[in-house]
């Protein structure tokens, strides 16, 4: 074989590898992420206990997604639940705001999630 049909053959390998990695294994570790995060808040949303630790944690899985490619709303309004579980009433509303404008379909659950924020700032 000469070099020029080992360097396409090289080439055309890389791009192999790249697209299973950009198709395949790259949207598995976002996954993996985001249902971390998930189970963290599920398991710990009724607790009475302090959830800081968790809920960072799980904040933190949310963000490694994102990092990864999860982009979905749904994350999204998970991360406003974590911000609003943490007391971080301010951020939550900001990022809630910007979901609504990247997703219109979710201004009702924004809604939802804002007037819980502005409930508990009441209680308060």
């Amino acid at each position: 074989m000469n070099n020029k049909k080992i360097y396409y053959i090289l080439i055309l390998t890389v791009i192999i590898l790249g697209s299973m990695f950009y198709f395949y294994v790259k949207p598995n570790i976002a996954d993996n992420y985001a249902t971390k995060a998930v189970k963290i808040y599920i398991e710990n949303k009724d607790k009475a206990e302090d959830k800081t630790d968790q809920y960072l944690a799980a904040l933190s899985y949310v963000e490694a997604a994102n990092k990864w490619g999860e982009n979905s709303s749904s994350l999204d309004i998970l991360k406003g639940q974590l911000l609003i579980g943490l007391g971080r009433y301010d951020e939550a509303i900001s990022h809630l705001e910007i979901l609504k404008q990247k997703d219109p379909s979710s201004v009702m659950a924004v809604d939802e999630l804002v007037k819980e924020i502005l409930y508990s700032h009441e209680i308060s």
